[in-house]
């Protein structure tokens, strides 16, 4: 029988109740009480200088960040200083 597992997409193996149906247990716990879920993202791709990649790769390593991370923090920074409007999380403006 294979070890549970708590990564995302993990298959979890069922166990049998007292009466012979099959329950996964470990997902309903799992589920309530699961952190929210992160918001559905886009690809991003482009070219930066040789320079800011060598700080960005030097950031992610030395505070053991992801480049995702990084990038999504910098973008909504520089778009919330620029006064750009907000959007929800199905990418919709939420102007007043």
């Amino acid at each position: 029988m294979a070890k549970p597992t708590n990564r995302p997409g993990a298959k979890r193996q069922p166990s049998t109740s007292a009466a012979g149906n099959d329950v996964d247990t470990s997902t309903a716990v799992a589920e309530l009480f699961d952190s929210p879920k992160r918001p559905k993202k886009n690809a991003l791709s482009t070219y930066i200088t040789v320079a800011t990649s060598a700080r960005l790769e030097r950031l992610v390593r030395e505070h053991d960040l992801t480049t995702t991370d990084v990038v999504e923090k910098a973008l909504t920074r520089l778009l919330d200083d620029m006064n750009v409007p907000q959007a929800d999380s199905h990418g919709h403006f939420t102007e007043d």
